[in-house]
């Protein structure tokens, strides 16, 4: 969606449409980023409408020749941040610590399980690096954006992207040859 078009359409129904047309272009985008930083449905969908409120209400302050996508995703990732670092999410935090440690845990003896047991150690171990290995790690392979892209999201150089890129892999991959042999006996 080009910025001109969206601006010149600015009256009520214009306003109507900017929320469908960001709905349907990046809507299920930014709630599986959301739900990746926040892993809660219910508060990733939360701040997909609190992205879709500041992105209708900020518009008019989005240069000329700035690029919506990015503008869009650094919104909803400075939303998933603000969540990150407030007391409800410690409090949520804290709740699901407690559950897990008195759910039973499942035994898996089929394919399916062991590939969800090792979905969820990587994603255990993707939630254990630095927040700037993980968000490099999410925006490329989740969101399959390129380095340029990340780039401007995160407001560096594609050169620190592609850096932060390697590293974090390499984080990622000695955590993981730790966690599966420790899950699987090996």
């Amino acid at each position: 969606m080009e910025l001109k078009n969206i601006k010149n359409s600015v009256g009520i129904a214009g306003k109507e449409k900017i929320i469908k047309d960001y709905l349907r272009d990046y809507g299920e985008n930014i709630l599986r980023l959301a739900y990746s930083y926040v892993k809660d449905q219910t508060k990733a969908e939360d701040i997909l409408q609190e992205t879709m409120l500041t992105v209708y209400l900020q518009l008019n302050t989005l240069r000329e020749g700035a690029a919506l996508k990015s503008w869009i995703y650094r919104i909803a990732i400075n939303k998933c941040k603000d969540y990150l670092k407030s007391r409800q999410y410690r409090q949520f935090k804290l709740s699901k610590i407690l559950h897990l440690n008195i759910a039973s845990p499942e035994k898996s003896v089929e394919l399916k399980l062991v590939i969800k047991d090792e979905n969820e150690i990587l994603a255990t171990e993707l939630f254990r690096l630095k927040s700037k290995y993980r968000e490099v790690i999410i925006l490329h392979y989740y969101e399959q954006l390129t380095l340029e892209e990340i780039g401007t999201i995160l407001g560096i150089k594609p050169g620190t992207v592609k850096s932060r890129l390697h590293y974090g892999r390499q984080l990622l991959r000695n955590a993981l040859e730790g966690s599966v042999g420790k899950h699987y006996g090996r």
